[in-house]
């Protein structure tokens, strides 16, 4: 999942899904300390490369993460 320094980023939104896997995008940006966009760009990234995904709607559905930090 490192691809650079920047990806720190990915390895701290990796562990809290792992803490807590229905964080929203709002909630990630404000424990981060980072933008909503950031962290969206970021989680798509990793959606991509089938690290983490979504299970169930976007209202009560929760992250699953497939490749442990």
């Amino acid at each position: 999942v490192k691809d650079n320094v920047k990806d720190n980023v990915k390895d701290k939104i990796l562990r809290e899904l792992e803490r807590n896997s229905s964080l929203t995008y709002d909630t990630l940006a404000k424990k981060l300390g980072r933008s909503k966009s950031t962290i969206i760009r970021k989680m798509n990234t990793l959606r991509k490369n089938n690290v983490i995904k979504r299970v169930g709607s976007d209202k009560t559905g929760h992250w699953e993460v497939l490749v442990k930090n």
